[in-house]
C-alpha cells in the first residue's frame, strides 16, 4: 500500500493505461490534446507521457501529494475525460506545461 492508500496510485495506472490505448488505437487524440491544451500537431506521444509524468511527480515531489491524491480521489468515479481535465487543470495549477 502506498502512503496516500491504493487509490491515489491506481487512478494514475487507470489514466496512463487508458492513454496508451487510445493512442495505440489512434483514438480521442483530439480530445486528449484539448484537455491538456496541446495542438495536436505539435503531439509527440513520448513527450507527453513524460509531460503526464511531471504533473503526478511534481506534486509529490514539492510537498503536495496529500493534495494530488485527494484531486485523484474525488474525481475517481466520474468518466475518465472528466479526470483527465481535473488532472490537466492541477498541472496548470502547479505551472507544469507540455513543451
Amino acid at each position: 500500500m502506498s502512503k496516500s492508500g491504493d487509490e491515489c496510485p491506481s487512478s494514475v495506472i487507470r489514466h496512463y493505461t487508458w492513454i496508451e490505448e487510445q493512442f495505440a488505437a489512434n483514438e480521442n487524440i483530439d480530445e486528449i490534446c484539448r484537455i491538456f491544451e496541446i495542438e495536436p500537431s505539435m503531439l509527440n506521444q513520448k513527450d507527453f507521457f513524460w509531460y503526464l509524468s511531471d504533473i503526478y511527480t511534481m506534486g509529490v515531489q514539492y510537498g503536495d501529494r496529500t493534495n494530488l491524491c485527494q484531486m485523484l480521489i474525488e474525481n475517481k468515479d466520474n468518466d475518465i475525460l472528466t479526470q483527465l481535465q481535473a488532472v490537466s487543470d492541477y498541472g496548470k495549477s502547479k505551472g507544469v506545461k507540455y513543451e
